[in-house]
């Protein structure tokens, strides 16, 4: 449901510690960072992409735009907490400071189970030390037959539109190369447009669930909290739903239906701050949708489930725990291993109400891995997708007739991981010029 592009760090952080050597060692001036700029005037590009996607926003929309190299606030930020406020409103409409940093995260797995969709889309300045600006987009592909593709592109501007019946998010660079996502008030749909030189299309998303808080209260909810985790603030629009698929990635058809979900998350600090493992799931098989979301706090130790399960669209059960209660609803998660393999090969989920006295279990079989990232020192992350199958389990042990489906999973553990604190910028070339700015590296 989320990630980070951490593999760029894999990348960096050795060049950048034998750089800052070389510098001790040799005595070397370190120039500074030459920012990207747009392609044009943002005001401009903007105007040509309303009329381009035919968007039609009154001025009564509440309208937030930032840029990706504005100068960090020195004072205290608007951090929203708000229950009642639209979940894909801007948290942070004043700007970005050094820590605090918001995503929207859209996900998708095919009906067969073999394909799959993870985009996030940040206004963070958690990698701002490497120089690209605030305003990142991460996006993993996998095909049914294993081939992945994956990006991390950086925008130059980002404006969120918010209405009275829809936010309307806008990443770009220019006229030519832009992202942007709508998703109604209601929270029952979503819509993606993709137009870079890689990557056009768009994505559809049509809720079957409620949103949720948390605590798998719905929306709208006063007496809700948004914190899911230490200075971490999550909810969910769409905890599921029936995705539509249209892109072509380098002229590659990618087009497939099937499930689908929506993500918020807005924190005091970067993730690697606040957390050191994290866990996702997202589920459909017949009439039961599942999402599961748990970080590890980094601040504590102490994990934060949160399980959500509708059947025909109706919640049925929710837990914020982990462990074995005869009271407290709660999920127990725990993978699946084949004899002799080190890996799993899928996961077993099990949801218990005791006060319902009712109980529900899933398997999950992974068909494809969406992406893998070691960052040494155990640490690393993963992502599957695949088949599920399960159901509603009676008191007498007697499973209801199993229901068939598909998942996306991820694992990442970053306990061993840290951002480092001090600075150092290099210029040497290192990989492909970031919208035709001057090559460096920065730690």
């Amino acid at each position: 449901m989320a990630r980070i592009p951490l593999e760029f760090l894999s990348i960096t952080l050795p060049v950048l510690l034998l750089a800052y050597c070389l510098a001790i060692e040799y005595e070397v001036s370190l120039p500074t960072i030459a920012h990207t700029s747009p392609a044009s005037n943002p005001e401009e590009y903007l105007q040509s992409i309303y009329e381009q996607l035919n968007l039609d926003l009154p001025s009564t929309c509440t309208v937030n735009h930032l840029s990706a190299f504005d100068n960090t606030p020195t004072s205290l930020l608007n951090f929203s907490t708000s229950p009642v406020e639209h979940f894909d409103a801007p948290k942070l409409p004043s700007g970005l400071n050094a820590t605090a940093g918001e995503q929207w995260a859209f996900d998708g797995t095919s009906s067969s189970g073999r394909s799959g969709l993870l985009l996030g889309i940040y206004r963070d300045a958690s990698y701002a030390f490497l120089g690209p600006g605030n305003f990142r987009l991460s996006l993993d592909l996998v095909w049914d037959n294993s081939t992945t593709w994956s990006t991390v592109d950086y925008l130059s501007s980002s404006t969120v539109h918010t209405c009275t019946d829809k936010v309307v998010g806008i990443w770009s660079h220019s006229a030519d190369h832009y992202y942007v996502f709508t998703v109604t008030a209601d929270a029952k749909h979503a819509r993606i447009h993709f137009h870079t030189p890689d990557v056009v299309g768009a994505v559809d998303l049509y809720s079957t669930t409620p949103a949720r808080y948390p605590d798998g209260a719905l929306f709208p909810s006063e007496v809700s909290v948004t914190q899911n985790a230490p200075m971490l603030h999550w909810v969910e629009p769409i905890p599921g739903g029936l995705i539509d698929v249209d892109l072509k990635v380098k002229d590659t058809p990618f087009r497939w239906t099937g499930l689908g979900g929506h993500e918020r998350w807005w924190s005091a600090k970067g993730w690697l701050d606040l957390m050191t493992h994290w866990e996702a799931v997202r589920l459909m098989a017949g009439p039961y949708v599942l999402s599961f979301w748990q970080p590890t706090s980094r601040v504590n130790g102490v994990a934060y489930p949160s399980a959500f399960l509708t059947k025909y669209g109706e919640k049925v059960f929710s837990a914020v725990s982990g462990k074995v209660s005869e009271v407290e609803d709660y999920i127990l998660y725990s993978p699946v291993r084949m004899e002799k393999q080190a890996r799993e090969t899928g996961y077993e989920v099990e949801l218990v109400s005791p006060a319902q006295g009712r109980r529900w279990v899933f398997g999950l079989e992974y068909r494809n891995q969406e992406f893998e990232f070691e960052l040494g020192d155990a640490a690393g992350g993963r992502a599957y997708v695949g088949r599920a199958k399960g159901g509603e389990v009676h008191a007498d042990d007697k499973p209801e007739e199993p229901s068939e489906g598909v998942f996306f999973i991820e694992h990442v553990d970053v306990k061993a991981l840290t951002v480092p604190r001090a600075y150092v910028v290099v210029s040497f070339e290192f990989g492909p010029p970031i919208h035709g700015a001057d090559i460096w590296v920065a730690c």
